[in-house]
């Protein structure tokens, strides 16, 4: 999940990023990626109490999708500068979020409660990226 910090301080992506009109609150590139890191742990440990509850099942696959959305965010947004796909994305993220969830709190009420962070953090992140799309087409 590191990504977001390389992608945004490679070459073009701080600048990038930095010379874009941003909406209140947003985060600095750099704060933004380091705000994956204290998400990461969270995000494996629940999968993991999943894992020992019910093994290799649906709300893996899921969390998965989850995995894949959030890793794609930062390519799309501050590698491929691509504002209106990001904010697409962050729906798609919101929406595994949310159901990474609710598929968790069936099996492990432990693991649904340690992705509630993540899940604000999807939230937040469609609204930077939608924000950003606004404040910028």
């Amino acid at each position: 999940m590191g990504i977001v910090g390389r992608a945004a301080s490679g070459p073009g992506g701080q600048g990038w990023y930095l010379g874009l009109r941003h909406p209140p609150g947003a985060l600095p590139g750099l704060l933004l990626g380091q705000a994956f890191i204290p998400l990461s742990f969270p995000l494996g440990l629940s999968a993991w109490l999943v894992w020992q509850r019910i093994g290799a099942s649906a709300p893996l696959r899921i969390w998965g999708w989850l995995l894949l959305f959030g890793a794609l965010w930062p390519v799309v947004l501050f590698v491929l500068h691509n504002l209106p796909a990001g904010g697409l994305l962050t729906l798609l993220l919101c929406a595994f979020s949310f159901a990474t969830v609710m598929a968790f709190w069936r099996n492990c009420h432990t693991a649904a409660l340690l992705l509630l962070p993540s899940l604000a953090w999807a939230g937040y992140l469609a609204y930077l990226s939608f924000g950003l799309w606004w404040l910028n087409s």
